[in-house]
């Protein structure tokens, strides 16, 4: 039986091989049947040039495609997190907002795939899309199923007035559901971006976090007297709701609110966080793992903290990355006056520079480009703190032959140009490439951004002076984003992607 579906498979696999090139590898007719009003798309094409068994290399085309279709999604949903205000037409608060939290490992479903191999030029070719209308009705679906398990456990909860063990229990998976909710909201608003409020259903779910949060008050301590009692209510929280045979989890800084950008308070709670979590919960906890190495541990715990009056609201996640599954997720809060009592900042020294400069930068960002490029640290690349002192090294992996360019963005605004034109040949395809240097945590401290670009030519030059051993660039972020990204959208001659990193730098 084995052999006859090995057969079967090989025929098949043949068939496409041989077969007349199909239509939807042609540019034109792919935004003509499947345009972008009522598809998502994503696509690859790429020589075989390393001679890859077929198979394994158009499974390799079919993660590009469906990584640029699911980028362009997590695009516009940060986009439209920092661009978009509170008094807009959707009514963006910061609860729709918040799901920032669990996009950054995001999946699509309903995803279709199609591939093609041409044996004469060694071309493959692989093609992801989803019909709008469907991917809009899944994850509709997944807000209805989500809001009938919390209005089910509320329920429940308010009827063991008398055991409060297990009612807190309940009342503490819901938000497990919240941050499944939020992720299905942003998908749903990047998909279609008319979509109305009352189609998310968000002032239902605001209603339904309150009744959470005043049942819960009831049972435990809602607002944490400091950092170390904030990090003990989480843990405590989280093992109730994780698997009892998970032992070791990642552990990112907190970041301020949709920002990526850390501050004196989210270190010093990722610290208070690993110990309670190890004492509690008798969980081991791996902080600071490079990219290229994170796929021993795929539970990962990430989060944000917002500030709600005279709070902070801490919210966190932990999630499978390798299944995409939300496993548990907490929230507290804790008093701003601790905070100013203590000089502890919850915002980074330059946050008012640097969110604007985000705002920048999210503006006519480069999104499906054609290119799947990755950045990284040596302390990896979301939610990133360095102190005063470490160093700092940077990598980079590109999928096909290319010019890439990397601009450090630092604290005072001032603009290092550190590789230019740097050439991505077919030997360094797909390949780790690591920086020739490494940087040491220096003042000015704040918020710095790494920004990569590449693309299919040569960029054009920037406007540069000589000073301390490095190339600054006169020019400003308009100028530079202008210069490097052209005025347009990309064409289909030139394929260009961007990826940026940012980084918090402190004193200690």
């Amino acid at each position: 039986m084995n052999t006859f579906l090995a057969l079967i498979i090989q025929i098949c696999i043949s068939i496409s091989i041989f077969s007349q090139t199909p239509t939807w590898t042609n540019p034109q007719h792919r935004k003509l049947k499947y345009s972008d009003a009522e598809y998502l798309k994503g696509y690859a094409e790429y020589k075989n040039q390393q001679k890859e068994l077929v198979e394994d290399f158009l499974e390799k085309l079919k993660g590009y495609a469906q990584t640029e279709l699911i980028q362009s999604v997590q695009t516009t949903i940060e986009s439209a997190s920092v661009l978009s205000s509170k008094e807009d037409n959707l009514g963006f608060s910061e609860l729709f907002k918040m799901s920032s939290v669990s996009t950054s490992a995001m999946s699509i479903s309903g995803l279709q795939f199609e591939t093609y191999y041409d044996i004469k030029t060694k071309t493959g070719y692989a093609f992801a899309y989803a019909k709008r209308s469907n991917v809009k009705n899944y994850y509709l679906n997944i807000i209805k199923e989500s809001k009938n398990k919390i209005n089910e456990r509320l329920e429940q909860a308010k009827l063991l007035q008398n055991e409060k063990t297990k009612q807190l229990n309940l009342i503490n998976s819901c938000y497990t559901e919240f941050r499944k909710v939020e992720e299905a909201q942003s998908i749903l608003y990047a998909i279609q971006l008319d979509i109305l409020a009352q189609e998310l259903q968000m002032n239902d779910f605001k209603t339904a976090k309150l009744e959470v949060e005043l049942l819960k008050s009831g049972i435990e301590k809602s607002v944490a007297s400091d950092i170390q009692e904030a990090a003990s209510l989480l843990a405590y929280s989280l093992k109730d709701q994780l698997p009892s045979e998970l032992k070791s989890m990642r552990l990112q800084n907190l970041s301020y609110q949709d920002t990526k950008m850390g501050s004196s308070f989210s270190r010093r709670f990722s610290k208070s966080l690993e110990q309670m979590l190890n004492t509690q919960a008798n969980i081991n906890v791996v902080s600071n793992v490079a990219n290229q190495d994170q796929g021993a541990i795929n539970q990962l715990l990430t989060g944000t903290y917002w500030q709600e009056g005279n709070y902070l609201r801490i919210i966190i996640v932990v999630k499978d990355i390798a299944l995409n599954k939300t496993l548990a997720s907490a929230e507290v809060k804790l008093s701003l006056a601790w905070l100013s009592q203590n000089n502890i900042n919850y915002k980074a020294e330059n946050f008012q520079q640097a969110y604007a400069s985000m705002k920048t930068f999210k503006t006519d960002e480069v999104s499906g480009g054609g290119l799947i490029a990755e950045v990284w640290t040596n302390k990896g690349d979301e939610n990133l703190i360095y102190t005063e002192g470490e160093k700092l090294k940077l990598f980079v992996r590109i999928n096909r032959e290319c010019f890439i360019r990397f601009i450090y963005h630092l604290a005072d605004g001032s603009r290092v140009l550190f590789v230019d034109n740097y050439y991505i040949g077919s030997d360094k395809v797909n390949t780790v490439y690591e920086l020739p240097f490494e940087f040491e945590c220096a003042e000015p401290f704040g918020v710095e951004t790494l920004q990569l670009n590449a693309q299919t030519k040569a960029f054009d030059a920037l406007n540069t002076k000589a000073e301390y051993g490095y190339d600054f660039i006169i020019d400003g972020l308009n100028e530079v984003l202008i210069s490097t990204r052209g005025f347009k959208k990309v064409t289909s001659d030139v394929l260009k992607a961007e990826k940026r990193v940012v980084i918090t730098t402190m004193k200690e």
